[in-house]
C-alpha cells in the first residue's frame, strides 16, 4: 500500500510541475528545436506513405504502345554559341 502512494503521489506531483508555462531561454529554444524536428518527422513519415500509396496503385503494362515526341532542335540555342 505504502509504495501504491509513492507511485500516485510523484504522478501528481509530475503533472502538476509539467503543466506549468516557463518562459525561460532554455524552455522557448527547446521547444522551437521540438517543432521544428516534428514538422521535418511527420513531413518524412507522410511522403513515404504517399510514395507507397503510389508504388501500390501503378501497374506496369508491357504490351501498351509507348508514343515517342518528335524531339525539335532550336537554332536558338546555336546561335548563342556561336555569337
Amino acid at each position: 500500500m505504502c509504495l501504491r502512494r509513492i507511485y500516485y503521489l510523484v504522478f501528481i506531483a509530475a503533472v502538476f510541475l509539467s503543466c506549468g508555462r516557463k518562459n525561460t531561454y532554455m524552455s522557448r529554444n527547446y521547444h522551437q528545436l521540438k517543432a521544428k524536428y516534428n514538422v521535418l518527422y511527420n513531413g518524412e513519415n507522410y511522403l513515404n506513405e504517399g510514395i507507397d500509396l503510389l508504388n501500390e496503385g501503378y501497374q506496369e503494362d508491357y504490351w501498351e504502345v509507348l508514343t515517342v515526341e518528335p524531339v525539335l532542335v532550336q537554332d536558338t540555342l546555336m546561335e548563342k554559341k556561336m555569337n
